[in-house]
């Protein structure tokens, strides 16, 4: 399933840098990824892992070490503990690098969205009409997350609104 590894330093080892903090794959000390499988470097070390979903399930940690030029594995296995029967996790207002104050990319959001249990996005880019339906459906995301088309206005520098549902 779609999920959120976290790596912490421990003793000597710092907390790894990633990537900048709008990539999915590598952001900080996050990796998100929307199959729950994946691979990313990380510097020698010894690290607590995170593996988390959202509140609606359970998180897994453990302790690993990764040597120089060697491969680690992380099995994680997450269960959903929360029933939301009737409920939508959801999100609406969210922006991409359609808007001017955001570098994340569609593919990224998306993989971001899963990952953290959101089942419902509304893209409000300021002044553009983004669209996830597309980049859900390539990521054969439809059955983790559905979508939107919103758009932000800025009527002042402190004024701001989100219209949905809109057609692109």
């Amino acid at each position: 399933i779609p999920a959120k590894i976290t790596f912490r330093g421990l003793g000597d080892t710092a907390v790894p840098s990633l990537g900048p903090a709008y990539r999915a794959a590598g952001a900080r000390n996050v990796v998100f990824t929307g199959t729950g499988n994946g691979e990313t470097l990380i510097p020698p070390g010894f690290y607590e892992t995170a593996v988390s979903r959202g509140i609606e399930y359970t998180t897994y940690q453990e302790r690993v070490s990764v040597e120089a030029g060697e491969t680690a594995v992380l099995k994680a296995k997450l269960e959903r503990v929360v029933d939301t029967t009737g409920c939508v996790s959801a999100d609406f207002h969210l922006h991409t690098d359609h808007s001017t104050d955001s570098n994340i990319t569609l593919r990224d959001r998306v993989i971001g969205l899963a990952a953290e249990g959101v089942e419902f996005a509304v893209a409000s880019d300021h002044y553009d009409m983004a669209d996830y339906a597309g980049t859900i459906r390539e990521l054969g995301l439809q059955g983790e997350l559905n979508s939107s088309t919103g758009y932000e206005v800025t009527a002042s520098g402190t004024i701001h609104f989100n219209v949905f549902p809109l057609q692109a």
